[in-house]
């Protein structure tokens, strides 16, 4: 909740990016991290996570997208 009132109270627009199970099942978190790296966001805010976490760092990193890790 917090995150997404950031941007609200600061007029910044927010895209949110949902995985699709229904269609992509089990991948589909790593279909939805393919579709947010696809808009070229300017930076990318990553928590500690799991793998699906690591994949989207990874890709964003290849594409040159400025990375910021929060936590262990």
């Amino acid at each position: 909740m917090i995150a997404a009132r950031w941007p609200d109270t600061r007029g910044v627009t927010q895209v949110v990016f949902k995985p699709d199970w229904k269609s992509h099942g089990e991948v589909a978190p790593f279909k939805r991290n393919d579709k947010l790296l696809e808009t070229m966001p300017q930076g990318l805010i990553a928590t500690h996570g799991s793998g699906i976490t690591d994949n989207i760092v990874d890709n964003a990193r290849k594409l040159g997208i400025r990375i910021k890790k929060i936590g262990a």
